[in-house]
């Protein structure tokens, strides 16, 4: 496909990236898909190489590899990403998570609908399985300010 735009580079200077990295995959990913989506692992892989900018291959050559078993499986590219995940992507606490979501309230400015898509959003890193949307509507009926609408189902 022609003229199609590349995603800023990830780290084109030393510092910290301007986009997080979560967000900058998936920017990244849409614009390798866009790119042919018959891409080979190798190919992927040079492609992210070259979107990293200067800073962020020298970053990625400098990370310890992974080790065998956790390569088992995974293509050129797919290594590259899974290091670059394990730098990049803060560790998650699932109790912390859980608790930062029991702290939400709905904002007085903030409708139902954007409370409910700020709850779905904290719920996505809280590990609550098959009771999400349970859990969801529990937060709902105990933190929204409209509480003459909420009804139990």
């Amino acid at each position: 496909m022609q003229n199609v735009t590349a995603p800023p580079f990830f780290l084109s200077d030393p510092g910290e990236p301007v986009i997080k990295w979560k967000k900058w995959k998936k920017i990244f990913e849409n614009y390798a898909r866009v790119c042919g989506t018959n891409l080979s692992g190798e190919r992927k892989q040079a492609l992210l190489l070259h979107c990293l900018g200067g800073e962020g291959q020298e970053v990625l050559e400098n990370l310890p590899p992974l080790l065998q078993a956790d390569q088992r499986g995974l293509n050129e590219y797919e290594i590259c990403a899974r290091q670059l995940d394990l730098h990049y992507l803060p560790k998650i606490s699932t109790i912390m998570e859980r608790y930062h979501f029991g702290l939400r309230e709905q904002g007085k400015e903030e409708s139902v609908e954007e409370y409910i898509t700020a709850l779905r959003k904290l719920a996505s890193s809280c590990k609550f399985g098959a009771l999400v949307e349970e859990r969801i509507r529990d937060q709902f009926v105990l933190r929204t300010l409209a509480k003459g609408q909420a009804t139990v189902g």
